[in-house]
């Protein structure tokens, strides 16, 4: 019984992954370039930047990190796409 909530948990898991795919057929996956993205997309429609930290110590922040959020439309979804350090770090679509 345990092995069967634990396959069905990996497999939720796994559906819940986001994966952009271009017109002609290449997935962009989280984790991978930014450069693929705009190799198989082009630019994207908007991009929002802001800066956020991304060490927080106990009363100051260490390191500070510039992310971007890439918007992109394709057939009637809206796609964003946040991107940090050359990687995109997430993806998401809304109707």
């Amino acid at each position: 019984m345990r092995w069967i909530a634990a396959m069905a948990l990996l497999i939720s898991i796994n559906a819940q992954a986001a994966r952009f795919t271009a017109p002609d057929g290449t997935i962009v996956m989280e984790g991978q370039p930014v450069s693929k993205v705009l190799i198989h997309f082009g630019n994207p429609l908007n991009v929002n930047k802001q800066v956020v930290c991304g060490d927080q110590k106990r009363d100051y922040c260490a390191r500070w990190v510039t992310i971007e959020r890439w918007y992109y439309r394709l057939d009637g979804i809206y796609w964003t796409l946040v991107v940090a350090g050359g990687t995109v770090q997430k993806i998401s679509w809304t109707r």
